[in-house]
């Protein structure tokens, strides 16, 4: 078993490749080199898959008929296939210094004799592990102030965990969501007090909940002809919100699915008088990333 060469493949190459630069005697180094080229390609993987998804929303959100589900799940598959690159040289490279096998990837030491290249890559792999830990600390906090104990909250991200790629279904760790909503929670609990902000699993409970107690509720669900998806339990219509109690001071809901905006009309005289913003079209992950991150913050910090 080789110590070293797995923690390469587990994130450490540029620290250890730093170590050996300075005088560290390493004997791994075609795991040194192996893990430099997969931890670039890691990060460039998830680049490619946000530049995809932002690329695609840019274009699609422009096209408000646009219902080509086979071209989406082609897309989907796409932007994730760095990642399955990935996976399969991480497993090749990884078992590799596990079983103390001296094993180097053909293409990995041609990148990485360029002095130069060498240089970028150790040097954007700590820029990109500081970045790393400073999201971290950050998913830290927004899940702390998140999980409010008190069921009154201010503002709400109710969340249906399931995301579709191709036409298969994956659940998203939980603390995905709070992050999401890191930036208006933080307004929130700055302006109303610790435990005013509150992510929580789409269930028709939390939903009445959310509109009893809640100033802005974002409910980010898939949807379907005017209708919010509800898990595994069907579809939300209008008509199941009207009977329910609304806060007098709710002022906001972002209903996050798709076509949400093809009963806009019966959705805004559910929810009156709180504004309500829907989606005649496909809606997209990144524009709800930075709906949450940019526009929803300045929409609470002015909520009364």
């Amino acid at each position: 078993m080789h110590i070293v060469g797995i923690l390469c493949y587990l994130g450490f190459a540029p620290e250890i490749s730093i170590l050996k630069k300075k005088g560290l005697k390493v004997d791994d180094s075609p795991h040194i080199t192996n893990g430099l080229l997969l931890n670039l390609i890691f990060v460039m993987a998830i680049v490619f898959f946000v530049g995809v998804q932002i690329a695609v929303w840019l274009i699609l959100m422009r096209i408000n008929d646009f219902q080509d589900g086979f071209v989406v799940d082609f897309i989907d598959c796409v932007s994730i296939a760095p990642a399955c690159l990935w996976i399969v040289l991480f497993s090749i490279g990884f078992l590799s210094a596990l079983f103390g096998v001296s094993f180097s990837f053909p293409f990995s030491k041609r990148f990485l004799d360029n002095r130069v290249f060498s240089k970028f890559a150790v040097g954007f792999l700590v820029f990109a592990q500081v970045l790393a830990i400073i999201a971290a600390g950050i998913a830290f906090r927004s899940v702390k102030i998140t999980k409010a104990a008190s069921r009154q909250a201010a503002v709400y991200l109710l969340y249906e965990n399931a995301l579709y790629v191709g036409h298969d279904t994956y659940a998203v760790p939980e603390w995905i969501f709070s992050l999401g909503f890191y930036p208006i929670a933080e307004i929130a609990n700055y302006r109303w007090g610790t435990g005013s902000a509150s992510v929580q699993p789409l269930s028709y409970e939390n939903l009445k909940n959310a509109l009893k107690y809640g100033r802005l509720v974002v409910v980010a669900s898939h949807g379907i002809s005017g209708w919010i998806s509800n898990g595994d339990k069907g579809y939300l219509g209008p008509a199941d919100v009207i009977p329910l109690e609304k806060n007098k001071d709710l002022q906001f809901v972002y209903l996050a699915g798709c076509y949400s905006g093809d009963l806009r009309d019966a959705w805004e005289f559910a929810l009156s008088p709180a504004e309500v913003k829907t989606f005649d079209r496909l809606s997209w992950i990144p524009e709800h990333v930075l709906w949450l991150w940019f526009s929803g913050p300045k929409i609470v910090a002015g909520l009364h």
